[in-house]
């Protein structure tokens, strides 16, 4: 284990810390049971002294390899201060710990999305009131962790994230971009068929579900961007919509039918109910704040859950990778009619 305090033999900047896990990356690397290299370590390190990020981790198979941050004592991030040198350490290992746990968590999320066909899961965001916690798997059983402890500045840290993610692969020798979060071809739709054709919903309801509400949300779907969403109450279905059942999205149904994507997308609304409800308190002791929004971007599209109540929660889809970013900024329209239907 080697453990670098600034100012130290690097020339770090004062505030930064670094550490290695265990055997060093170099020894990893060379028996073959790691990706990342020298040169990965110091992308890591120049994303964190750019302070886009707070902190960085890279695991591998759920065990830290390597982390690096600029927690320091008697320092502001957003409305959060870290009092103390002893306050930084314990804000450290708490992020530790969640990046262990996410191995977990990610796993189970990835398992519950398989039967879709849409790739495995590459990127996932946690936000909360007062930051957000970022996971990317860069190659097979390896992934970052970042976390940045504000609200503000979210997105560039998603973004610097993604980049980061793309340059360790490539550092790795895999080739190919994954495009993480679509930031790297935001409106690449041409693929689609833009023809004037009025779209067909489909609906799904409870007996006491406002209708009239339902119907403003499904003009929110898009061929674009927004594909599908459900609205429940704690794990129960309220009302969902999609756009499934159209021929501009025939390509995304040659291994999956639109009835059985329906039925597994109501499973993992319900299981994020589960999931939320584990991680919201461990991410509220290390960033600040219950989880109100989580981002599931696997290789083919994404998947959005936003909390809208309390008890009452949306989940969006879309189907097309190049559209992650667009469905996004739809998915908060719709949240933002839920939550003022609600008053």
């Amino acid at each position: 284990m080697t453990d670098f305090h600034t100012p130290g033999p690097e020339g770090l900047p004062a505030g930064f810390y670094q550490r290695t896990f265990g055997r060093t990356l170099r020894s990893w690397r060379e028996s073959g049971e790691i990706s990342q290299s020298e040169s990965s370590r110091e992308l890591c390190r120049k994303v964190v002294l750019s302070r886009k990020v707070h902190f960085l981790a890279y695991f591998v198979d759920g065990s830290c390899a390597y982390c690096c941050d600029v927690l320091t004592a008697e320092q502001r991030y957003g409305d959060q201060m870290i009092d103390s040198q002893e306050a930084a350490e314990l804000r450290r290992a708490q992020l530790l710990t969640n990046g262990q746990e996410l191995n977990f968590v990610v796993g189970r999320l990835d398992h519950a999305l398989r039967p879709l066909r849409s790739g495995r899961l590459i990127r996932a965001v946690f936000e909360v009131q007062e930051g957000a916690l970022f996971y990317y798997s860069t190659v097979e059983d390896e992934y970052l962790v970042g976390a940045r402890l504000d609200r503000t500045g979210v997105e560039d840290a998603d973004r610097a994230m993604a980049e980061l993610s793309e340059r360790l692969r490539i550092d790795s020798g895999w080739g190919g971009a994954i495009n993480y979060g679509s930031y790297a071809d935001e409106f690449s739709l041409g693929h689609i068929s833009m023809t004037a054709e009025e779209p067909r919903y489909n609906r799904q309801f409870a007996p006491h579900a406002d209708r009239a509400l339902m119907e403003r949300c499904l003009l929110a779907l898009d061929r674009r961007d927004l594909h599908y969403f459900a609205y429940f109450e704690g794990p129960d279905l309220i009302f969902a919509g999609d756009i499934f059942d159209n021929e501009f999205l025939a390509q995304f149904f040659t291994r999956v039918t639109p009835a059985s994507r329906r039925l597994r997308y109501l499973q993992i609304g319900r299981l994020l109910y589960t999931v939320i409800a584990q991680l919201s308190p461990h991410l509220g002791v290390s960033l600040g704040g219950g989880l109100y929004r989580t981002v599931l971007d696997v290789e083919a599209g994404a998947l959005y859950y936003l909390r809208i109540s309390d008890t009452r929660s949306v989940i969006g889809v879309t189907l097309d990778q190049s559209s992650v970013a667009a469905a996004d900024q739809q998915v908060e329209k719709l949240a933002g009619l839920l939550r003022g239907a609600e008053g």
